[in-house]
């Protein structure tokens, strides 16, 4: 049987893209951009492979069940702070022996979805100021997931204690702030991102009402996006590593239009990715 160490190991598979280098000197992050031999200017891009897509629909055609993963379904009764009974649930997609959701998506009792996307960090000084000894992210995830009840309050729980490690985008939907066939109100969406020393989060609903939020391993937030090191990858090797002219960013933008059932979304997701 898998130690109390063991499992928790495990569970901290994500932030051991962060901490490894930051604990030892002479390892490197795997996701960074490689210049090929031959002075031609490509690049391997080694940035991450992760899609999301959030689309305002007519229909509703997404169904949890379709996906190839775990859907695992834990229910606790909790006594908070106020001294309030309430029972939490939360749908998660997961392999066996994880707490947490290697595939990044979390169905609350509360209300709310949570999806994530990593991240890069090219910044080296940035990974110096990682703190081991804090809580790691699937720490505070697992804890905003259960304390939360609305998209501010998530990205507010989770901030606390920041340890630097496995820096993702996290989109926080409230699904009691979407009003089918009537209305999306404000609060409905917020996206909060993590580095080093910074979590930072937005109400970015005014986006969402527009008709869909993508996300695809690069910050949306200008301070994020700066402090990561993203700006002086676009001057050394071009607009594929900004927000708005990724490749993703241009297929999203092209083609969420044609998301119009759930066989048109699992598309353009396999598509994208």
């Amino acid at each position: 049987p898998l130690s109390m160490f063991d499992v928790q190991f495990l569970n901290a598979v994500g932030d051991l893209l962060d901490l490894i280098p930051a604990l030892f000197e002479y390892s490197t992050r795997g996701r960074q951009c490689n210049v090929e031999s031959g002075g031609h200017g490509k690049y391997q891009w080694d940035m991450g492979h992760c899609s999301a897509l959030i689309k305002v629909s007519t229909k509703n055609f997404i169904n949890s069940d379709c996906v190839c993963s775990v859907m695992s379904l834990y229910c606790w009764s909790l006594h908070c702070c106020m001294c309030i009974k309430r029972l939490l649930s939360i749908k998660v997609l997961l392999c066996s022996c994880f707490l947490v959701s290697l595939d990044d998506f979390y169905i609350l009792g509360s209300g709310l979805v949570m999806l994530q996307t990593t991240n890069s960090v090219f910044n080296q000084s940035l990974i110096k100021q990682v703190v081991p000894e804090s809580l790691l992210a699937w720490q505070r995830v697992r804890i905003a997931n259960m304390m939360a009840d609305g998209g501010k309050t998530w990205a507010e729980i989770f901030s606390k204690c920041n340890s630097g490690t496995y820096n993702n985008q996290y989109m926080v939907l409230d699904l009691k702030k979407v009003k089918l066939q009537k209305s999306i109100d404000d609060s409905a969406l917020y996206i909060v991102e993590q580095i080093p020393t910074l979590v930072e989060y937005s109400d970015q609903t005014n986006v969402l009402r527009k008709g869909y939020w993508p996300s695809y391993n690069i910050p949306f937030h200008e301070k994020i996006y700066n402090l990561s090191g993203y700006a002086s990858y676009v001057e050394k090797y071009g607009m594929d590593f900004s927000y708005e002219l990724a490749p993703r960013a241009k297929i999203f933008r092209r083609d969420q239009g044609k998301v119009t059932s759930l066989e048109s979304m699992k598309y353009i997701m396999r598509y994208n990715s």
